[in-house]
């Protein structure tokens, strides 16, 4: 073991590197992460004479990727949607396999792994950090894996088809019962991302924390338990306040069999997943006689240079800053731009390209938090990896573990040597989760006394994380867990809703210090850069919902210009407003190109939105920063070059590879203008949303629902009796919906295609009720039997819903026929809604339901049978034409130019003289129309998209459990009565 290094020294004055002005001088960059390829990126586009010639040594043999989107490749991401953009080939010479494997500080030489010296003027250390697997007994055999990069993620899928096929099942107390059990050491942010890994692999993820609750670091005990419920609710299960004893192994073969906890807990399983934290990569510093810190890390001074060798700099994970390494991308991305600002200009420290130091004048942590600097040794995943975003791969809540003695708040750790889980003793209030009130405000102040009791963190390191686990929002920034001497709490909890916010202020509830956001983090953008700074309102008020949309102190436009609103890349509210200003950003995606904010996580992007509207700037109509046309646009560019895939209209019409926005949007519009073609077909499948994709809308314990269509309404007693066998035998929860339907629920992913066989050799066929097209045509009886009906609104209904079923739309389209003016079928509340009159039919449109319900308005009155299907053709495909995504019948129509009149005369009078190009729209539509269900029920290809286990088709997801209330199954973990609790195989 290697001696423990003497105290960190003071902070040595900065030995600037003088400016050059040739390309004579050559920089070593050895690991290409996400913060090593940020510096040679920010050094090439900053040296404009070309004063530095590059070389980049890097241990993996691809190039630089995103670590913090790894998640996404269980997903369906591949490794060329996560690599980076890659570096001008001109000035730099990037060798990805070929290793640093020594440095001589004395000739300035490092030495690869092929054997290859390259000599350097300034050498850069972004080696990372590795990740710490707990010397528990097992913890090598085969099936104990880590979750770090690309290779890992292979071996995690095949560990995962094999303890899928080998069905195991959880015994002994707390054991989870079904095949296919995965168990995740650690409960941090990286934890939670590796459990929502198996469970999309089709495992049943166990979560093992040593720590009262989960992101013990990052949440309170309030914060903590919500998002252990929520995360239960969606079939994790969740071992906390306990540690890992051993991993049992098989002795015959070595492998993984089982995982026993301290508290004698005992589970099968054959993968076990180690997100317990990371050390530092500083190996090679230490071989080369460089300083590290007492955890860990080149020990660096405030330009992040080593205080040992002035040529030599580390930045990322591997630094060690004020005696502490961090595991975040921003502090990362801040150490990067003040080594480039040294190497060019001699100038610049750490704090200057970070966040405002912490714990300034007001003893507040200012943005950087208290949070996720607790353990000890740098985070999750270093500086390849950020905390921040939908798809985050990091945070530092682990690192230290047990060996580091330290939890949240200056608590020392009980060890978790075996788990390398840092335990956390949070200080301070924490509203209670699952009270009895609905909303609960309590106010508190730590139990700090002293300010030598503050935590040392880094200048400029900016710890605040927002992301999304498992569906759950999650947002910590500032000093979350109240550390700050006399800091007070203000805590709103609402455990029906679902949402716990906590805001942490001065003493003088003046400041706002920190805060955490559990269920809804909307007002992240709005309170993180408010850290450090006069509170705009009523601290409640801000926590309270719609707050972020500037109800509450004016919104983000109400933010100082110092205020940061992008922490990735450090970009204040005053350099956006110039940017908008002064250099005529209009639009979001101008502003990244101007500022690189919104580029990092993303989480700023609503911010941009907000900022951009406050200015006054007209917003762009770009589908997205991919396609700078409109829906309506794109829909037009379709019709007219015959394009028939998204690759190729992003390839000529767009750029990048499109989103989560721009690939639905153009799936909807290839599929209305080609409903001949399924929409699984091709690339189509890799283009919808996750309904789509299923043909069936997902619930929320993971289930799918089952919608079949009944035209009108009307149904003969044989398929009503056939739904209910099917019903019966599939175990699914049945509901009479308000279109006039059969709902079928819970229906498992591997069932849909059996159960829609029986529906189909019955006559049914798919009701879309998962698509953005035509769901119903609701009617009341009619003429045929009501006393009052003048027209047959069942079988106009009928005839209707027959005719627009299938047409894929810029949102979901509802419709209603009523027999006479008594409107028994509520038509006037529909996307488009007919009456029948003594004359003939009333055709109204723009009518919705929903959160802000619109009557529809009159567009035409007694027209006869042909003329009304012919007006009501031409009003569908206009809308399906012009409508912006996701954008209702209403608001469509309030959007128009000359509204309602302007709709009467384009359809009326065809004063755009595009009626025959409507009506041979529709045509087309109607002629192609196939059954979706059915199309993927004649196709095998299409069929091996419907199982829950690639290797194991028809095993059940063991995740899936029910309760029984009145009689019919329902999903078990949310309860609103006492329930029997049953499992349906």
């Amino acid at each position: 073991m290697n001696p423990s290094p003497p105290p960190v020294p003071s902070v040595p004055p900065v030995r600037p590197v003088p400016p050059v002005r040739s390309a004579s001088r050559r920089l070593v960059v050895v690991g290409h992460g996400m913060v090593g390829h940020r510096l040679v990126e920010s050094l090439i586009s900053r040296d404009m004479e070309g004063s530095w010639r590059v070389t980049v040594l890097g241990e993996e043999g691809r190039p630089a990727y995103d670590r913090v989107a790894l998640s996404t490749c269980f997903d369906g991401a591949d490794e060329a949607a996560l690599r980076l953009p890659p570096h001008d080939a001109a000035r730099v010479d990037v060798r990805p396999g070929d290793p640093a494997t020594g440095v001589d500080r004395t000739a300035r030489t490092v030495t690869t792994a092929s054997g290859a010296r390259m000599p350097y003027d300034a050498l850069v250390l972004a080696t990372g950090s590795r990740p710490f697997v707990p010397p528990v007994p097992g913890s090598g055999a085969p099936g104990c894996l880590v979750y770090r990069t690309l290779d890992d993620i292979d071996a995690i899928r095949a560990a995962a088809a094999r303890v899928g096929g080998e069905g195991r099942t959880g015994a002994g107390r707390g054991g989870s019962t079904g095949g296919g059990v995965g168990v995740v050491v650690g409960g941090g942010l990286l934890g939670l991302e590796a459990a929502n890994a198996l469970r999309l692999l089709g495992l049943a993820p166990h979560v093992v924390e040593l720590a009262p609750h989960l992101m013990a670091t990052q949440l309170d005990a309030g914060g903590g338990a919500l998002l252990g419920r929520m995360v239960g609710e969606l079939g994790v299960t969740v071992h906390t306040g306990t540690g890992t004893e051993r991993v049992v192994t098989d002795p015959a073969t070595g492998r993984v069999t089982a995982v026993e906890l301290t508290d004698g807990t005992h589970l099968d399983t054959g993968l076990v997943l180690f997100a317990a934290g990371v050390r530092p990569r500083d190996e090679l510093a230490r071989e080369a006689g460089l300083r590290v810190g007492e955890r860990g890390g080149v020990v660096v001074d405030a330009t992040c240079r080593s205080v040992t060798d002035p040529h030599v700099w580390a930045v990322g994970e591997v630094a060690c800053v004020n005696g502490r390494t961090l595991g975040l991308v921003a502090p990362g991305y801040a150490m990067a731009e003040t080594v480039v600002g040294q190497l060019l200009t001699g100038g610049g420290e750490y704090g200057e390209y970070g966040e405002r130091a912490a714990y300034g004048a007001t003893g507040a942590t200012g943005a950087t938090g208290a949070t996720g600097a607790h353990d000890g040794d740098a985070g999750d995943d270093g500086d390849d990896a950020s905390a921040t975003g939908a798809a985050s791969a990091a945070g530092s809540e682990d690192g230290a573990g047990s060996e580091d003695g330290a939890g949240s708040g200056g608590a020392a750790s009980s060890t978790g040597a075996r788990d390398g889980v840092s335990v956390t003793a949070s200080e301070g209030a924490a509203g209670p989760v699952g009270s009895a009130n609905t909303a609960k405000t309590t106010t508190g102040t730590t139990t700090r006394t002293s300010a030598t009791d503050k935590p040392s963190l880094p200048v400029g390191a900016d710890t605040s994380t927002q992301l999304k686990l498992l569906g759950v929002d999650v947002a910590s920034f500032g000093d979350a867990l109240g550390v700050t001497p006399g800091a007070l709490e203000v805590v709103l909890n609402d455990p029906v809703a679902a949402t716990y916010g906590k805001l942490v202020v001065s003493d003088d509830a003046r400041t706002l210090l920190g805060g955490i956001l559990v269920g809804d983090a909307s007002a992240y953008p709005l309170l993180r850069p408010l850290v450090g700074s006069a509170l705009p309102g009523d601290p409640g008020a801000l926590l309270a919902p719609g707050s972020a949309e500037g109800g509450v102190g004016g919104g983000v436009a109400a933010l100082p210009d110092g205020a940061q609103v992008c922490s990735c890349h450090a970009v204040t509210k005053g350099a956006l407003t110039e940017a908008v200003t002064a250099q005529g950003c209009t639009d979001v995606a101008s502003l990244k190109s101007c500022t690189r904010a919104g580029t990092g996580c993303g989480s700023c992007v609503p911010a941009l939105k907000r900022l951009l509207e406050a200015a006054g700037v007209a917003q762009s109509r770009a589908l997205c920063e991919h396609f700078a046309h409109s829906r309506a646009d794109l829909y037009e560019i379709v019709a007219a070059t015959g394009i028939t895939t998204f690759s190729e209209l992003v390839a000529q019409h767009g750029r990048g590879r499109g989103c989560d926005v721009c690939k639905p949007a153009v799936a909807s519009i290839l599929a209305s203008r080609d409903s001949a073609t399924h929409i699984l077909d091709g690339e189509h499948g890799a283009l919808q949303d996750t309904n789509d994709r299923h043909l069936a809308n997902m619930q929320r314990n993971g289930t799918y629902s089952v919608v079949p269509r009944i035209p009108g309404g009307e149904i003969t007693p044989a398929r009503l009796i056939v739904l209910g066998e099917v019903a019966r035998d599939f175990g699914l929860y049945t509901k009479i919906t308000g279109g006039q339907r059969i709902d079928l629920l819970g229906a498992r992913l591997e069932q849909l295609p059996a159960i829609w066989r029986r529906l189909t050799d019955a006559g049914f066929e798919s009701g879309h009720a998962y698509g953005k097209a035509l769901r119903t045509v609701k009617s009341c009886v009619g003429s045929a039997w009501c006393r009052y009906g003048v027209g047959d609104a069942v079988g106009l209904a009928i005839e209707l819903e027959l005719r627009y079923r299938g047409l894929r739309s810029p949102h979901k389209i509802k419709a209603g026929v009523s027999g006479c003016a008594r409107e028994c079928a509520e038509a006037r509340s529909k996307d488009f809604g007919i009456i029948a009159t003594e004359n003939g039919w009333n055709l109204y449109v723009g009518g919705n339901g929903g959160f802000t319900p619109r009557h529809a308005e009159l567009l035409v009155a007694d027209l006869d049978r042909d003329a009304l299907v012919r007006a009501i053709d031409r009003f569908l495909m206009f809308y399906v034409r012009t409508a912006d995504r996701l954008q209702r019948t209403a608001a469509w129509i309030e959007a128009m130019d000359g509204g309602l009149d302007h709709l009467r005369a384009v359809i009326m009078d065809d004063s755009l003289g595009i009626c025959g190009e409507l009506d041979a729209a529709m045509e087309r539509h109607v002629g192609a129309y196939r059954d979706e269900w059915r199309g993927v029920l004649e196709d095998p290809a299409k069929l091996a998209r419907f199982h829950s286990f690639v290797n194991a088709p028809d095993t059940p997801d063991p995740a899936i459990s029910f309760a029984v209330e009145r009689d019919q199954p329902v999903p078990l973990g949310f309860p609103a009565v006492p329930r029997e609790k049953v499992t349906v195989a």
